[in-house]
């Protein structure tokens, strides 16, 4: 589950995810897309603003990342962005940062949706949760 300003994304091992919006007059969330993207699990979810809009994005079992708007419709899908599924997903207005049972965290140009590196430690063993601080200092565990 991911919250952005008036914004809430919810990711499920049901396979879908769910964008809802809070409306201020009712004081309620309103789902406004039910996306059917993916065909595994879904394990993160993460909203940022990239370029001025709202990008909701989620990944999972199938290693992909999937980056919509705020309709569903797909943005860009990051295939076989790890060699696992994907556990995380963090971003400040530079980077996004993807964690992966791969054992390793990359680095990912959130404006250009590109990626940049790759990182891997010897400790990593498994799954690995990342993000990123607001100093931009990125923090890896695993």
């Amino acid at each position: 589950m991911s919250t952005l300003d008036n914004y809430l994304l919810i990711g499920s091992t049901d396979k879908t995810c769910k964008i809802f919006e809070f409306n201020k007059d009712t004081k309620s969330y309103k789902q406004i897309a039910h996306l059917h993207h993916s065909n595994e699990y879904i394990y993160a979810t993460h909203i940022a603003k990239i370029n001025g809009k709202y990008s909701f994005m989620f990944a999972g079992k199938d290693k992909n990342i999937y980056i919509v708007d705020s309709k569903g419709d797909i943005i860009k899908k990051l295939e076989g962005a790890h060699n696992g599924p994907i556990c995380s997903l963090c971003s400040n207005d530079k980077y996004l940062i993807s964690g992966s049972w791969d054992a390793t965290a990359k680095i990912w140009d959130i404006k250009a949706l590109e990626f940049v590196k790759t990182i891997e430690d010897s400790e990593f063993a498994h799954a690995v949760t990342a993000c990123i601080l607001s100093n931009g200092i990125i923090v890896a565990s695993s």
